[in-house]
This record gives structure tokens, C-alpha cells and sequence, in this order.
């Protein structure tokens, strides 16, 4: 949402964000923006759009970077069991970087429902992280076969 707007929460006015209500949906919806994202961002580029105030999503890229490394890193939490306090700090910090929104969970429903939305917050990190590393390698192949305009 833009920053311009005021977000409400109210008993009396029930609404939906998305028609997406339940998990597996959910995951398949956030994966799948996630890999169209540089896609649109490399036409965006090409149209020279970049610079006008579009926005192609909301993620902090501290917070997506920090997700990355953590995601990277966990396969060789097994192996390697001194990595383990590595990707747990890398896990919260990515967490961390969205702590308005963690605050106001917490302030709405209190800390079991703070835990669980930081756990679909991770997820959602997740998702975007290795979908938007999918639409990379999808843009780089359009790229090498000369496909994009």
C-alpha cells in the first residue's frame, strides 16, 4: 500500500485482500508473482518506467537479501553445525526488517498471533526469494535467445 494511506482495523467492515484464503493457493499465488517480478522489471527498464514511482513490489531488499543468505545457507546447517547460529541470525534478522509490521501484529492479536504471522512472513521471504531467482533465470534466457522487447 502506499505510504499516503492509513490502514484501519475494524470488527464492523469485513473484507479480503486477495481471493487467496488458503495456504497451498497462497504459496503457488506468491511464487508465482515472485517469478514474474524481473521480467516486469526489465520491461519497466526498457520502457524507462523505473524512475516514475512504479513499484513492482513491497519487500524491503535488506530483508530479501538477508532471506537469500539464510536460504543459501541451510543446506549446510547438517554438514556443518557451526552454520547453525549463522542461519538462525540471518532468519531473524530478515524478520527484523519488517518490524513495524511485526509490532502491529503483536499489538492486534497479541504474541501467539505475532508468532504466526512472522512464520507466513518467512514463508512469503522465502517465496520471493527463490521465485524471483526463477524469473532471473527466465529473463536471462529470453535475454541469450533475444526474445525481449
Amino acid at each position: 500500500m502506499p505510504a499516503r494511506l492509513r490502514l484501519v482495523v475494524t470488527d464492523t467492515v469485513l473484507t479480503r485482500h486477495d481471493d487467496v484464503d488458503r495456504f497451498l493457493p497462497f504459496v503457488r499465488e506468491q511464487f508465482g508473482f515472485a517469478t514474474h517480478t524481473p521480467m516486469v522489471m526489465l520491461h519497466a527498464w526498457r520502457r524507462r518506467n523505473a524512475g516514475t514511482g512504479m513499484r513492482v513490489n513491497a519487500f524491503s531488499p535488506t530483508g530479501l537479501a538477508l532471506s537469500g543468505l539464510s536460504l543459501a545457507t541451510l543446506p549446510f546447517v547438517p554438514f556443518l553445525p557451526w552454520l547453525a547460529p549463522v542461519w538462525l541470525a540471518l532468519l531473524v534478522a530478515s524478520t527484523a526488517t519488517s518490524h513495524e509490521f511485526l509490532r502491529f501484529t503483536y499489538r492486534l492479536r497479541g504474541a501467539g498471533f505475532a508468532a504466526y504471522a512472522t512464520g507466513l512472513h518467512t514463508l512469503l521471504y522465502a517465496l520471493a526469494v527463490l521465485g524471483t531467482g526463477v524469473g532471473t533465470l527466465r529473463v536471462a534466457y529470453t535475454l541469450a535467445r533475444g526474445y525481449a522487447r
